[in-house]
């Protein structure tokens, strides 16, 4: 039986818009909250209720993954994608990534381009590079052997999680500082609706949670 390996990076956008980052072992996962991400759930999902994209991205991958809450995979991914169709950079990028995969998501490598395209109107780093691949390979090993050589990068065998188990594992991205709080402060200001200080706040960047595998983690270093 086949395992899918995972990285949960975290892809800082310049202004709402999105760098990911690296980590260990399953146990780093609450070192991106506070205790067990149960609180920062609780916040993202009343900022998501009240239009909060980055909001609706964040409590996706935390649906998808378990942080603060139980699996529930179908309510994740409806969460990117609402995140996704309301321009949220990081969501385009998720969702695209997903489809090209096939992770969460049946594998479909025209709505990937089409996602990735629009991460890259974002500004999204990483985005251009997913297009030139696909349809490079598609003009090249054309739509079936595309299709399996994506598919075959999301899974590993047995023996190789037997050999290199710590490596094989999913890993949750700390290699930089990074945490909810921020994210969650950044999904605060797109609810606001006010000319105080604390919602016209600028940003520089806003870190957004995203899934990735092992293999792309230095595209975000």
């Amino acid at each position: 039986m086949k395992q899918l390996i995972i990285l949960l990076g975290l892809l800082s956008f310049s202004i709402f818009t999105t760098s990911p980052i690296l980590a260990s072992n399953n146990g780093i996962i609450e070192k991106l909250c506070s205790m067990d991400c149960k609180s920062e759930f609780r916040f993202f999902r009343r900022y998501a209720q009240q239009g909060s994209s980055l909001a609706d991205l964040s409590l996706g991958v935390m649906f998808l993954r378990g942080q603060g809450t139980e699996v529930n995979i179908p309510t994740g991914k409806r969460y990117i994608i609402r995140a996704a169709k309301a321009g949220e950079p990081g969501a385009q990028y998720q969702l695209g990534y997903l489809f090209m995969y096939g992770i969460y998501m049946p594998q479909d490598l025209e709505k990937a381009t089409n996602w990735f395209k629009r991460a890259v109107k974002s500004k999204v780093p990483g985005a251009q590079k997913k297009v030139d691949l696909i349809e490079s390979m598609l003009s090249k090993e054309g739509i079936k052997n595309t299709r399996e050589y994506f598919a075959k990068q999301a899974v590993v065998s047995p023996k190789a999680l037997k050999k290199d188990n710590d490596k094989n594992m999913e890993v949750i991205t700390v290699t930089f500082v990074a945490s909810y709080k921020h994210i969650l402060e950044a999904a605060r200001a797109q609810t606001c609706n006010t000319k105080s200080p604390s919602c016209l706040q600028q940003w520089n960047f806003v870190n957004a949670p995203i899934i990735v595998l092992t293999q792309d983690k230095n595209q975000f270093l």
